[in-house]
């Protein structure tokens, strides 16, 4: 379902038709607000106004405000998918997991949006759950399939690895859920979001002690 999302803005704003330049239109304006004002202050007839569009007309793209998020939350993610593809094609394990994490850290600076999902007592979790247990299943299926791919080479190989995998899995999203508040930190001490990302893929991946990896390197040689 997500993917089949995804897809719908792989193509450029100037090759698509009026209707569709009218829908992003309105995920734009939504997502500058869910941002500005957060989720349940912002409403249907804010993002109409702000939209330059009837409220009818919004509901004629998306039939609930939780409909309207998670839209909005894809439309966001959408320009990087391509950048995260080629992630995952890293044969290395080691180099794929730092790469992974360097992306991901960058990324957080241009999805304000769905940064808001690592906020304790949030209010888009709940907005999601709103869309149905299939839907809301689906997007967490979605969200740790990643995450199995990058942790399995590195699980115990016994009777207990695929409790190890998931384990690990759930490490690995509660590292990243305090990503970009620790980011905010390391960036107003001097360091940019870059070199930011760098260091926390380099100690994540290989301890705090660790010599910078090749992928840094080969990262920071074509800065």
């Amino acid at each position: 379902m997500t993917n089949a999302l995804l897809r719908r803005f792989m193509i450029e704003d100037d090759k698509v038709d009026a209707r569709e330049r009218k829908r992003r239109t309105i995920l734009v304006a939504a997502a500058k607000l869910f941002v500005r004002f957060g989720y349940r202050k912002t409403s249907i007839d804010d993002v109409a106004r702000d939209a330059n569009v009837a409220k009818g007309t919004i509901y004629l793209y998306f039939a609930t405000k939780p409909e309207l998020l998670l839209h909005t939350v894809v439309a966001e993610k959408a320009p990087l998918v391509a950048t995260f593809l080629d992630v995952m094609e890293v044969a290395e394990p080691r180099e794929r997991l730092w790469r992974y994490l360097f992306e991901t850290a960058r990324a957080f600076p241009r999805m304000p949006l769905t940064t808001q999902f690592t906020v304790p007592g949030n209010d888009l979790e709940p907005a999601v759950a709103e869309l149905g247990p299939d839907i809301a299943a689906a997007l967490t299926e979605h969200r740790t399939e990643a995450l199995v791919h990058l942790v399995r080479p590195f699980a115990a190989r016994d009777y207990a690895g695929q409790q190890d995998i998931k384990a690990r899995a759930a490490a690995l999203l509660g590292l990243i859920y305090a990503m970009p508040a620790a980011l905010e930190k390391s960036m107003a001490i001097g360091l940019s979001a870059d070199r930011a990302a760098e260091v926390y893929a380099d100690m994540l991946v290989g301890g705090f002690a660790a010599e910078p990896s090749s992928a840094a390197k080969i990262t920071r040689g074509r800065a």
